[in-house]
């Protein structure tokens, strides 16, 4: 075994580390996030002299698996001070379940009413879609992509609905309103917002590819639950800095996921947060559910779109694509993985069309 493959057996010994060792699915997940890391690691390995290379030998490329920097490192750059040793740690719970995330601009709104009317076309939706510039662009940006590899250029929104499908255009807007939304809220001097959206996006692109090798219909929606699935994260940060930063260096010295250390120390999660931001804004029950549970799926009476978050959620850990610099992933729910009736070799396919159709996401959508 050569130096890369010990590194990478290195870095998944502890990522894996609580996930358990007798599921076949997460025996399969460890497989291919190992191709995947070895292929990050060999191209660090043979640029060793290149700066910026963190201490596991994987390039630090911004937004890459394992690049540095992230307030749940282990030795994470400076960051707030913890609440004094006398003071309480329990927040205002009340006040933070209260926090509300800054309002969707009225476009988006807009936007949702004609795409959810089926008597809508092409030209009714470019002409909300194109009262926002930069959507717009970052739209025609993706559209002229080697994602969709059209053979002329797109230079209408009109005539990239046309091409691209109302179904899936109604997916894209919905995430550029939302990772603009990120981009523009406050999480503090020592929250990574760029590996927060990189890890959102993920989480959404691999929402979308569960949900369609299950054969579930409501693409849309999973897309859109992965990625908020996270916002509790930015709002603790954004409220109770010491408190966020606390519970992140516990998970890391701990070696657990965070979930675990904010309810040990907060008495409740980022996901119950996120939850509370969907319910702000107005979304449905599901979508709703999803967000708060995609960490207990088993706990909804209708695990579905919280199971197939959680399981995107996990891929997207395993492979790297995490806020942590050193992710620990959490148990597979049994009754996710079942109810969603997939087999470890649907993995395979998941994690090949994320490889493929991720890039492009992310080069279209962090510019939004």
């Amino acid at each position: 075994m050569d130096g890369a493959e010990k590194t990478a057996d290195a870095i998944l010994d502890r990522r894996f580390r609580l996930a358990g060792a007798d599921s076949p699915a997460l025996s399969r997940l460890r497989a291919l996030a190992r191709a995947s890391l070895l292929k990050e690691l060999e191209r660090g390995l043979a640029e060793r002299a290149v700066p910026g290379q963190d201490e596991e030998g994987v390039p630090s490329r911004p937004g890459s698996p394992e690049s540095p920097g992230s307030p749940e490192s282990p030795d994470p750059p400076a960051q707030p001070d913890p609440p004094p040793a006398d003071a309480p740690l329990e927040p205002d719970l009340s006040r933070l379940m209260a926090l509300a995330p800054p309002p969707l601009p009225d476009v988006f709104w807009e936007a949702r009413r004609v795409l959810d009317d089926p008597q809508s076309g092409a030209l009714e939706i470019a002409a909300v879609i194109s009262k926002d510039p930069g959507l717009t662009a970052s739209l025609l940006r993706l559209a002229n992509s080697g994602f969709y590899g059209f053979r002329a250029r797109v230079d209408a929104v009109s005539r990239a609905v046309t091409l691209i499908g109302i179904r899936e255009i109604h997916t894209l807007f919905l995430g550029f309103s939302v990772l603009r939304l990120y981009r523009d809220m406050p999480g503090g001097a020592h929250f990574d917002m760029e590996r927060f959206r990189a890890h959102s996006l993920a989480c959404a692109v691999l929402s979308g590819l569960v949900a369609a090798q299950a054969g579930r219909i409501d693409l849309e929606r999973c897309f859109v639950a992965g990625l908020l699935h996270d916002m509790g994260r930015l709002l603790l940060w954004s409220a109770e800095p010491g408190l966020a930063a606390m519970a992140a260096r516990e998970a890391a010295v701990r070696g657990e996921p965070l979930a675990l250390a904010e309810n040990r120390l907060l008495r409740f999660d980022h996901a119950a947060l996120a939850g509370e931001a969907a319910r702000s804004w107005r979304f449905p029950a599901p979508l709703v559910a999803a967000v708060s549970r995609h960490h207990e799926p088993e706990l909804h009476d209708e695990p579905d779109l919280p199971g197939v978050v959680h399981l995107a959620d996990l891929i997207a850990r395993a492979l790297g694509w995490a806020f942590e610099t050193q992710p620990v992933l959490s148990p597979l729910s049994r009754r996710a993985w079942d109810d969603l009736e997939l087999n470890p070799d649907d993995l395979d396919e998941i994690v090949d069309a994320f490889e493929v159709q991720f890039p492009d996401y992310l080069s279209a959508l962090s510019e939004s």
